[in-house]
């Protein structure tokens, strides 16, 4: 019987070296595996859940990036210990709304993680803080930072081009 970690392990190598569609075909079979061994609510399946978000979102597939993490973010919210895995889907989902440009949606689905926010920069430690604690995009107020170092990394990487089609398209 194949096991669902080697898959997944293949799949973070492929989404690595941006083959993000092979990822996501090894993601889609860690998942069918991972559901028939755990249930579909389980700790397992939002891990899958959460990387076939981020898998999607790489490759511009935003509905089906949000229904993944959206599930990702129901099972890791009502289980215990998880508030950091659940502050990193919420994350991701705040990406996804940035992109679809629901600028108020990307706020909110931040804001409530509470005391359990992470940084928008991909590449912060990880840690989570208080959404009062984080510094917010001056422009458009979604994403949040801890450090200004880290709100200038993301902007360059990342939300420079979303956040200035929405000033753009305003």
């Amino acid at each position: 019987m194949t096991t669902a970690i080697p898959l997944s392990n293949q799949a973070r190598n492929l989404s690595v070296s941006g083959d993000h569609r092979g990822a996501i075909r090894l993601h889609q079979r860690a998942l069918e595996i991972k559901v028939r061994a755990h249930g579909i609510d389980s700790i397992q399946a939002a891990l899958t859940f959460n990387a076939l978000g981020e898998e999607y979102l790489a490759v511009g597939e935003l509905r089906d990036a949000e229904a993944a993490l959206k599930l990702a973010k129901k099972i890791r919210e009502a289980a215990s210990g998880q508030e950091f895995d659940a502050a990193v889907t919420r994350e991701n989902l705040g990406r996804v709304y940035e992109k679809k440009g629901d600028w108020k949606g990307a706020k909110a689905i931040r804001e409530g993680g509470g005391d359990h926010v992470t940084c928008s920069n991909e590449n912060c430690p990880g840690e989570t803080f208080a959404y009062s604690a984080l510094k917010r995009c001056s422009a458009c107020q979604a994403p949040v930072y801890c450090t200004a170092s880290c709100q200038k990394a993301d902007w360059v990487a990342r939300h420079k081009v979303l956040c200035q089609s929405r000033t753009k398209a305003a």
